[in-house]
């Protein structure tokens, strides 16, 4: 009996794609950082807090909360990686940090939505991406009935795994509440969510957000030559 078996049971663990993605993430902030420097937008902008990248203007009670994927894959309702997003979205959206704040939640991803299959519902995802920007009633209340069904299957399944960890009462109070959320709710909370998908190969995206740094930074006031602009990964 051979114990390389055995492997069946092993992870994916690759580490060199998750320390690409945080290099992405990383320079995603850099260049969100001089792109508010050159357009005097006034920002504070954190990397890996909150989200992959959390922009704020405490004058102005703004945030925006950007989760960045490198993949190779396209994306649809049916993908592990948006309903956590989806999830965490809404967990940053009623924390008590945030409620006076006007928020903005954004999926960003190199590649696209993924095509139609099964119950994957890629079309109505397609269809929120295209009219993101001004959602009829009928396409917002859908995109909002398939938010609540994932938002709600998070908070149950927490509940249940947080059973014996949290006073039965302190649970109890937090569904009350949970259901007590109003279809205006879920509509606000859904349109606040964005998508940019830039339908690109991981290592093309990488290349063209380190050219672009490079371009942004020519543009800086300061004598900088194109030599020292070159960035090293």
């Amino acid at each position: 009996m051979s114990i390389s078996k055995l492997h069946i049971f092993s992870k994916n663990t690759d580490a060199s794609a998750s320390i690409r993605g945080y290099n992405y993430q990383t320079l995603k902030t850099l260049e969100t950082w001089i792109e508010n420097l050159l357009n005097k937008i006034d920002e504070e902008i954190y990397c890996d807090f909150e989200e992959d990248i959390f922009q704020k203007n405490d004058f102005a009670k703004t945030a925006k909360f950007r989760q960045l994927k490198l993949y190779s894959s396209n994306f649809s309702f049916k993908s592990e990686e948006i309903e956590k997003c989806i999830s965490h979205f809404f967990m940053l959206h009623v924390k008590t940090d945030y409620l006076l704040t006007d928020k903005e939640f954004i999926f960003e991803a190199n590649t696209n939505v993924a095509g139609n299959y099964k119950d994957n519902d890629a079309e109505l995802l397609r269809n929120w991406v295209s009219s993101q920007s001004n959602l009829p009633a009928d396409l917002l209340k859908s995109c909002s009935e398939k938010v609540k069904s994932i938002v709600s299957k998070y908070v149950y399944d927490q509940a249940k795994e947080l059973n014996d960890k949290v006073d039965k009462s302190t649970i109890k109070d937090a569904i009350s509440i949970f259901e007590s959320l109003t279809e205006n709710d879920w509509n606000d909370f859904t349109k606040r969510i964005k998508w940019k998908f830039a339908n690109q190969e991981p290592d093309e995206e990488f290349s063209l957000t380190i050219s672009n740094i490079e371009s942004l930074i020519q543009k800086l006031p300061f004598k900088i030559g194109k030599d020292n602009s070159k960035a090293v990964f």
